[in-house]
């Protein structure tokens, strides 16, 4: 089973009329969903959320041509070829039309492309979102297979916090997730369980996915997500800093007045997520500026236009051809310094105009809680003019505070594992039976910062008192869509 991630963003428009706001967001040309190994595509999944008022309609790209999927699986070429939501709306598949099928020879063996339309009549409140996946035969069928992930390097003094996965599997299909670190050391751990390598030191860690069916078309699995939660170097997460990840910076070629920000994320509990925008003006592009004769010596030349240079649009010519190496530009003064030789032209291609980033706070409106993550949805309207550059901004906090005589519950006279409200900080705490100080010999922090094992004489009441701090917020995916 194969995720689509679209590669073109969604541009939506909006009819003054009524308010609908639609756009179609798809696999650009030179980007092929990959399904020559298929002897048999059997089904098409949509996982979507489509509140009331909300429409999704998809469309395939086969042999180059746009079109959609009939009831018996075939492809039909649409009669225009414009990806445009009304094209789509009105001749494509609905996703409950891919989802009834159970064999599309069209699709079996062919890259194919995808496009799909997505309007909603209430934007401000409801806004559809869906992926695509399908379920596959190929030419050499097993019941069990294996799937590696790439090595991912941590660091060389990384600590793992946690280790998780996510799947899925029905009518008799299972999966297990496992991983390998590399210690710091060199040693290799070997495949082990996700849970038993929390809290090991790793300067690297690769999964692997153990896939298995009973018989063959009776079952299927996936894997949605492997992560690792983990702290680089000897730094210790305080909640006095935050911690950001910053977008592609992407000039839209028209003023942006508009943009909402969908967040996929772990769920919060005490840790915080904030989005912030950046709307810059489009900068100039300027091309075969003609800076001077080269000596044949070291000399250095005044660009014309100095503010704002973006220093890796920068291109530097000898009589027109290109210059890799060998020369110095500094930006602030628009100076460029290079070894020419006598005679030549030196000329450049640059851009410049580049503001200072400067973020606005975007609001949040609205949080959905689904059984493994969150759905955080954050909105601004930009009131300045000729705004086409944009980014936007995540910023992940963490909070921190003090809990004094927190009630546990009461002993049993062996060991037994609490929950804590919050998670232990730096792994300090003191614990009291019947009011007394309980020593540390009765009691272990476990691996998870939440959890403590108290071995109390029976029916004793257990309070704690310690310093906490928020569980950490990972983000799993977001997407902002920029309106005119």
């Amino acid at each position: 089973m194969s995720n689509i991630t679209a590669q073109s963003p969604i541009r939506y428009t909006i009819d003054n009329l009524n308010s609908t706001a639609s756009g179609v967001i798809c696999t650009n040309s030179s980007t092929s969903i990959d399904l020559t190994g298929a002897a048999r595509v059997t089904a098409i999944s949509v996982p979507r959320i489509q509140p009331a008022k909300t429409f999704i309609y998809l469309a395939f790209r086969v042999n180059s041509f746009w079109g959609k999927i009939s009831t018996s699986g075939t492809f039909s070429a649409f009669t225009d070829q414009t990806l445009s939501y009304d094209n789509l709306a009105g001749n494509g598949n609905t996703p409950a039309e891919l989802e009834a099928l159970s064999d599309v020879p069209a699709l079996a063996g062919q890259r194919i492309g995808i496009a799909i339309a997505l309007a909603s009549q209430d934007p401000d409140n409801a806004i559809p979102s869906c992926s695509v996946s399908f379920t596959c035969l190929n030419d050499s069928q097993r019941l069990t297979m294996s799937e590696y992930s790439p090595v991912y390097a941590l660091g060389q003094d990384s600590q793992l916090i946690s280790v998780k996965a996510g799947s899925s599997t029905n009518s008799g299909g299972n999966v297990e997730v496992l991983a390998k670190i590399i210690s710091p050391d060199g040693a290799d751990s070997g495949w082990k369980s996700l849970e038993s390598l929390a809290g090991q030191k790793a300067q690297s860690i690769q999964f692997r996915a153990d896939y298995r069916v009973n018989a063959l078309n009776s079952g299927s699995a996936a894997v949605s997500q492997a992560y690792a939660v983990y702290s680089d170097g000897t730094s210790i997460v305080s909640g006095l800093t935050d911690g950001e990840i910053i977008s592609l910076t992407q000039d839209w070629y028209m003023p942006v007045k508009s943009c909402r920000l969908t967040v996929r994320h772990a769920p919060l509990v005490n840790a915080t997520i904030s989005a912030s925008v950046c709307f810059r003006s489009k900068p100039v592009i300027v091309q075969g500026e003609q800076l001077g004769i080269g000596a044949g010596g070291r000399k250095t030349f005044q660009v014309t236009n100095s503010r704002g240079i973006r220093y890796d649009t920068f291109r530097l010519f000898f009589d027109g051809s290109q210059i890799y190496s060998g020369f110095e530009l500094n930006c602030e003064a628009g100076r460029v310094t290079c070894e020419a030789p006598e005679g030549v032209i030196v000329s450049c291609d640059y851009e410049y105009g580049w503001d200072q980033e400067t973020w606005e706070n975007m609001t949040l409106t609205n949080r959905l809680s689904q059984t493994d993550y969150d759905v955080s949805e954050f909105r601004i309207n930009h009131s300045g003019d000729n705004k086409s550059v944009c980014a936007v901004k995540l910023t992940l906090g963490m909070t921190s505070g003090r809990i004094t005589n927190e009630v546990l519950g009461t002993g049993t006279g062996r060991a037994k594992t609490f929950r804590l409200t919050h998670r232990i900080l730096d792994g300090k705490i003191s614990l009291t039976s019947n009011n007394s100080a309980l020593s540390s010999k009765n009691w272990t922090v476990l691996d998870d910062p939440q959890y403590v094992s108290i071995a109390a004489p029976a029916g004793q009441t257990l309070r704690a008192s310690y310093d906490w701090i928020s569980e950490t917020p990972c983000v799993y995916q977001f997407a902002a869509v920029f309106a005119e």
